[in-house]
């Protein structure tokens, strides 16, 4: 069975600069981006991810729809943090889930159903890595002894191919 993550969609935008620094101008852009970084990861680590935003009086616009990302909007009169718990509640023991939050009482309601929690700073910093691992594996990798030759042998000609 693989990891799901149980996000609080609204305290991991506060923990990466780049998207909140746009959540007060554009809410909604800054949702977006979020939902991209996470399907992105959600993609790369072959994992299931749900996000859940505060919904009451916000703007709710659903935002498009990514690969292996589920997003859930509170409905008044609940918090994100009241569907999150309710979500750790229903779920089984020894389910591969992973709740992301900073927020003390939801880690509380994950330690008690012996749900994993991880700091949403933490997770941001994975998800950062994550992408980064990839990069460094596509464009940072060492040339095989038959790329170095034809190489050397390209510059002992004076780049002129024959």
């Amino acid at each position: 069975m693989k990891r799901h993550y149980l996000i609080d969609g609204y305290n991991l935008m506060h923990a990466i600069p780049e998207i909140r620094a746009r959540m007060k101008p554009d809410l909604q852009t800054a949702r977006e981006g979020l939902i991209i970084r996470l399907s992105g990861f959600a993609q790369r680590k072959n994992v299931g991810i749900t996000v859940v935003f505060d919904g009451r009086g916000r703007d709710e616009h659903s935002p498009a729809r990514r690969p292996k990302v589920r997003v859930l909007f509170s409905k008044a009169p609940v918090d994100a943090d009241y569907v999150i718990r309710n979500l750790i509640e229903s779920s089984k023991t020894g389910d591969p889930l992973v709740v992301v939050t900073s927020d003390a009482a939801i880690k509380r309601a994950a330690d008690m159903h012996r749900v994993e929690s991880v700091d949403s700073g933490e997770f941001a910093v994975q998800m950062t890595r994550s992408a980064d691992e990839i990069i460094e594996q596509k464009y940072n990798r060492s040339l095989t002894k038959k790329e170095v030759d034809q190489w050397m042998d390209l510059f002992k000609k004076g780049g002129k191919e024959s």
